[in-house]
């Protein structure tokens, strides 16, 4: 990862400095420039080499940088769709927001851990365009002496599924964005994104911008299949009321080391981080986590709810649902 001058890149910012738990906040006013591209690899691709892209891939916005970030929208070749996904649809497209980030800093995933907050994205002013979704590559867990936080560090590109009202025309994406950039402080910042889509046909090859992107897609979890090797097997509530717990069976690739889990209930509330009680690696074996409930009102806060369980290893990433009774 090639790192930058940030300090040239904040000049006249304003910076508004708050306590919170120990924690410093700040909130960080941006602006949009154009830099030259660079020839990078991002952060988990330590085997994966991405040339610098060409004068003649010019479907990106500018730039927003700011303390210890940059963040840019991307557009990938009409073709990436289809050699990603297989049968798609003439109207969908994928693009990327790429955000480069200093060294230590991180930025959240869609549920940010113990404290902090989600990015938020504002869509509103995008043209031609029927629908967004947001593909979100697995996510890391870190863990210091003020929060545990989860999301990226260096480098992240979130894929972006767009689905077109009209392909044959141009369309417009634009975001605003409000995101958090942390190290042992948060900085709250926030980029103002534009790219045009022209239409199929018109626009060249993008290999940088396609490589890019389709690294960071096979990142993201797929659904979860009952007969894979990476699955979840059960979740339930045990214990008596007071010292109740959430415990989840899973079963991860034999030979997996980096075996973790993400809970996600509701914007509203927060499970905490994970334990693991075994971990084993042959073939067949359960890796059993528990989740301490006494924080989140016990099993009767969860009743009902359906929960979003994330699966991570080095050797495959998945997704699932899980709707406890």
């Amino acid at each position: 990862m090639i790192m930058h001058d940030f300090s040239k890149w904040v000049r006249g910012a304003s910076l508004v400095c708050l306590g919170l738990a120990g924690v410093g906040w700040a909130v960080l006013s941006v602006r949009e420039d154009t830099v030259p591209a660079i020839s990078v690899k991002p952060a988990q691709a330590s085997s994966v080499s991405i040339s610098a892209p060409k004068a003649e891939e010019p479907y990106r916005s500018g730039w927003v940088r700011g303390k210890n970030f940059q963040a840019r929208l991307t557009l990938a070749s009409p073709e990436l769709p289809a050699r990603l996904m297989g049968d798609v649809a003439k109207t969908e497209r994928l693009a990327g927001l790429h955000i480069r980030l200093e060294k230590k800093w991180k930025t959240y995933w869609r549920s940010p851990g113990s404290s902090g907050f989600p990015p938020r994205f504002d869509w509103s002013g995008s043209e031609n365009i029927k629908s967004i979704e947001l593909l979100w590559p697995a996510p890391q867990r870190y863990i210091d002496k003020y929060a545990v936080t989860i999301g990226y560090k260096d480098e992240v590109v979130i894929p972006i599924k767009l689905v077109l009202r009209n392909p044959s025309k141009p369309a417009v994406l634009k975001l605003r964005l409000e995101f958090g950039v942390c190290d042992y402080i948060c900085i709250q910042a926030e980029a103002a994104l534009r790219a045009d889509i022209p239409p199929p046909g018109t626009a060249p090859e993008q290999p940088y911008t396609d490589s890019l992107i389709g690294y960071f897609y096979r990142q993201v979890p797929k659904a979860l299949q009952t007969d894979a090797a990476l699955k979840v097997v059960d979740v339930r509530v045990t214990g008596t009321k007071g010292a109740e717990r959430l415990v989840i069976e899973a079963r991860y690739p034999k030979g997996a080391k980096k075996r973790e889990l993400f809970v996600e209930a509701s914007p509203d509330l927060y499970l905490d981080t994970p334990k693991r009680l075994s971990e084993q690696e042959k073939a067949g074996a359960l890796t059993r986590f528990a989740i301490d409930l006494s924080r989140a009102g016990g099993g009767a806060a969860l009743k009902g709810r359906e929960l979003t369980l994330t699966l991570v290893s080095e050797k495959a990433q998945g997704e699932t649902h899980w709707r406890l009774k």
